[in-house]
């Protein structure tokens, strides 16, 4: 029997007021729930952070293409558990990982041949199809591109920022995901009251929304006007500006496309791999959007600076 389930006992055996129970019960497992989020979500920080900081490609490579794994096993597991086998998926987490590494090679590196061994997957998982007469094709192998384009494609990205810009800005990118989340959270249970979208996720606010997007703001002009080269990327204010407010509202626009496919097939976690966060999708589903317009919006900066 355990500590909670003694004093429960007690409480109840003592005489001691029923509702003063249940608030005991209540505020046990909330602080149990809290304390567990902050821990898995400390080392899921470091994990990443520590990727970033250690400046090795092979480190960051090693990390992101687990992440890429899991989040491409997670979408096809969340959208497609009835219309695939085990051996299709396998086979897609292996095209989204060779996708997260061969596509930063074909731009930074040795160009169209690294992209040879991605087409040799779309070849495969083609092949692959047609020996499984169980399953609906067309539903089967669109989800798997899907998962590829939706999950894996934004972490190339990624990758790809990584190659072009350094790591620092990986890593900008992320504490401004970071900041418009808790931003978003903290205004949003304070005085949040008019639904930004309540049709895919009734909990967030438009307070909420500007609170994100406004801390974002105050962290771009702070590294513009004081950030040394390194963090500030040679961006100025004006730049960071822009760079933030696109971060904050298509990091928002992730998250709710996110949740848009977790409400239509009726889940409220994309997995359990980080207790008390859910599946990696959800920690990286505002990146997936945001990524791609960060380095359309730096490279464009990058030409204009010459």
């Amino acid at each position: 029997m355990c500590v909670y389930q003694r004093v429960i006992i007690f409480a109840l055996s003592s005489g001691m007021n029923r509702k003063f129970v249940q608030l005991f019960k209540y505020y046990f497992f909330e602080m149990k729930g809290i304390i567990t989020r902050a821990i898995s979500g400390a080392i899921y920080v470091a994990i990443i952070v520590g990727s970033l900081l250690c400046h090795e490609e092979l480190v960051f490579a090693t990390v992101f293409s687990l992440i890429t794994a899991l989040g491409v096993y997670e979408f096809l597991h969340m959208a497609n558990s009835q219309n695939s086998s085990l051996l299709t998926k396998l086979v897609d987490v292996c095209g989204g990982v060779i996708l997260f590494l061969s596509l930063p090679l074909a731009v930074a590196g040795p160009g169209f041949p690294a992209l040879l061994p991605f087409m040799g997957y779309v070849i495969v998982r083609l092949i692959l199809q047609l020996y499984y007469a169980n399953y609906d094709a067309v539903k089967s192998v669109s989800l798997s591109f899907m998962a590829i384009l939706y999950v894996a494609f934004p972490l190339a990205v990624t990758a790809l920022i990584y190659l072009l810009f350094g790591p620092i800005a990986v890593l900008s990118l992320l504490i401004l995901l970071w900041l418009n989340d808790t931003g978003a959270y903290c205004v949003g249970c304070s005085i949040g009251k008019h639904r930004l979208f309540e049709r895919i996720s009734p909990k967030k606010s438009w307070e909420g929304f500007w609170g994100g997007f406004f801390v974002c703001i105050a962290y771009g002009i702070a590294i513009g006007m004081w950030g040394n080269s390194q963090w500030s990327l040679e961006l100025n204010a004006w730049q960071w500006i822009i760079v933030a407010a696109a971060v904050s509202v298509f990091g928002t626009w992730g998250d709710l496309c996110e949740s848009l496919f977790k409400r239509t097939v009726g889940i409220k976690d994309s997995g359990h791999i980080i207790p008390g966060h859910g599946g990696i999708l959800d920690r990286i589903d505002s990146l997936l959007l945001a990524a791609p317009v960060a380095l359309i919006i730096l490279h464009y900066i990058n030409v204009l600076n010459g």
